[in-house]
């Protein structure tokens, strides 16, 4: 994997509210109506950046943006600034309800990116902590799949569902989705509870890691290095550079280099040995200086 297969996008964060309380995120406060108008106003100033840059891909995402109320009416903006691809990431609970999957794809919505967190209400609730959420989320993806607008399903891997991988992957075949990844959760409070570090990914992922390739399916693994599969597959372990926040202060969280602290990724001294050493960019730090490379080992290793 080269930097020229990588393509950048501009993002766009609405820390509004979201009705999930996901083991990873922790939540998001309400905003007021001025923290709101702020937040677009400074949301329209990014999208200047992005334009001047010449992106041609825009994100919207955060906490969640689909419970904006002006959303509808801010992609309608986006969409002025001729972006090929601009791509709502959401829980997508209420696509399915008053219309609103049609509204955001007439307003210029052509991607959605929406994530399920397991295969069955008890596993995808127990990591949203919201009850009722993976009936709620299931809705809105068939809605998506229903307009044909391109969709991506994503799941992060977290003790709540490590064991229910192959079953997510059947539940997707049977949607009949083709963009689908696994990913690992990035650390934002501290609290690694529900956590699997890069040590003991293996033994979750050798399974359906396998029964890609035998299968030839069209899914990947996203930012997990090559060391945890010991295998160099490129066509299903991916890295994502992080997207441009444009000129957008970030409050949330600390940012180094335009990259939040928790997706800051690192290298240790046996990664000089590996094979994959130049296109693989490590692991993330937070993981690493807590937990260790444990039986991790470079390809190519004596």
């Amino acid at each position: 994997m080269t930097k020229e297969n990588i393509t950048e996008f501009g993002s766009i964060i609405f820390e509004t509210h979201c009705s999930n309380n996901c083991l990873f995120c922790g939540g998001v406060k309400t905003l007021s109506k001025g923290e709101k108008k702020r937040q677009e106003e400074t949301a329209l100033c990014s999208l200047d950046y992005f334009k001047l840059k010449k992106f041609q891909s825009v994100d919207i995402s955060g906490g969640d943006p689909i419970e904006y109320e002006g959303l509808v009416s801010f992609v309608r903006k986006v969409r002025q600034g001729n972006f090929s691809t601009i791509q709502l990431s959401t829980h997508g609970m209420g696509l399915a309800e008053n219309n609103l999957c049609q509204k955001l794809i007439s307003a210029g919505i052509n991607k959605f990116r929406i994530p399920l967190y397991g295969s069955n209400a008890s596993i995808h609730d127990a990591v949203t902590r919201n009850p009722g959420s993976f009936d709620k989320t299931l809705a809105g993806i068939k809605e998506v799949i229903k307009s044909k607008v391109d969709l991506q399903i994503s799941t992060l891997i977290t003790k709540q569902n490590c064991l229910d991988l192959m079953e997510l992957l059947h539940l997707i075949e049977k949607l009949k989705v083709d963009d689908f990844y696994i990913g690992t959760p990035c650390i934002a409070n501290n609290d690694f509870s529900f956590y699997i570090p890069f040590k003991d990914l293996n033994k979750y992922l050798n399974k359906s890691y396998k029964y890609i390739v035998e299968n030839d399916k069209a899914f990947h693994f996203l930012d997990i290095p090559f060391c945890v599969f010991g295998k160099t597959n490129f066509s299903i372990i991916r890295f994502a550079e992080p997207p441009s926040l444009g000129k957008r202060k970030v409050d949330r969280y600390e940012v180094i280099s335009g990259v939040p602290f928790y997706r800051i990724q690192t290298k240790l001294p046996f990664c000089l040995k590996c094979k994959m050493n130049d296109v693989c960019p490590g692991f993330f730090k937070v993981d690493i200086d807590r937990f260790g490379p444990g039986k991790l080992k470079p390809l190519n290793y004596s």
